[in-house]
């Protein structure tokens, strides 16, 4: 997952935790972006979560994007990282202002999972056994789990997709 800013040529990106060096607080990246968007009037930024998938020699891809802009000052104190900066299109508020609800409409997350979880099982899986399509779904649930550990992203993923891979 990364914060992609236009002006910026795609920065902060792959590197959006570490944006500003070390061991830089989320503020500090924050306030890194603010400065350096000083005076910039195209603020248009995107939320990029790219899921890749690995069977047998493929890879498959399921990307979310969230496009909005990066605002002048932080707004909100919801949420983590960049939330208080990022307004996503079709919004008035920051995803610091809304609610878990209200972000999880828009979530860059929600919507690589939801691809994933959504694209054929046929096509991810080349084998037929329960017991390795039961293990898929407990390497996906593990992911899921630890993405929640951060208790400001735990609304954010709902499980039940897992259950029909269970019965396939």
């Amino acid at each position: 997952t990364g914060l992609e800013i236009e002006t910026l040529n795609g920065e902060p990106g792959v590197y959006s935790a570490r944006y500003a060096r070390g061991n830089a607080t989320f503020d500090d990246n924050v306030n890194k972006v603010l400065e350096k968007m000083q005076g910039i009037a195209n603020r248009s930024a995107r939320f990029k979560t790219v899921i890749t998938y690995y069977n047998n020699g493929t890879y498959v891809q399921f990307e979310g994007i969230t496009e909005g802009e990066i605002t002048t000052e932080k707004h909100g104190e919801e949420g983590f990282g960049y939330d208080p900066i990022f307004r996503p299109n079709g919004s008035t508020k920051t995803y610091a202002q809304m609610s878990l609800e209200e972000k999880n409409t828009f979530s860059h997350r929600k919507k690589s999972f939801s691809a994933f979880a959504n694209y054929p099982c046929e096509t991810l899986l080349s084998w037929s056994s329960r017991m390795k399509k039961i293990t898929i779904a407990a390497v996906v649930l593990t992911a899921l789990l630890r993405a929640c550990q951060r208790p400001s992203n735990r609304a954010y993923f709902r499980l039940p997709f897992l259950i029909p891979l269970f019965f396939l």
